[in-house]
């Protein structure tokens, strides 16, 4: 499925998805992060390691989101 973040009423610079298929954002391809899927991987941790990433953009207090994850991607 198509995700439409302009569906939610929220400021897309202020708006992040997170999917393991790239195609679900490519409404808003600069607010994705693409992480691995983890369907069938009982040892997948990709979520815990994502916080991180999110708290380092949180902290940054960045105007626009996507200029923080454009280095993000997993």
């Amino acid at each position: 499925y198509i995700k439409d973040l302009t569906k939610i009423g929220r400021r897309l610079d202020k708006t992040i998805i997170i999917d393991n298929l790239e195609e679900n954002f490519k409404l808003q391809p600069k607010n994705g992060i693409l992480i691995k899927s983890w369907f069938d991987d009982e040892e997948a941790n990709v979520l815990t390691r994502l916080t991180s990433v999110l708290i380092q953009i949180a902290w940054k207090e960045l105007k626009a989101i996507r200029k923080g994850i454009e280095f993000y991607h997993y």
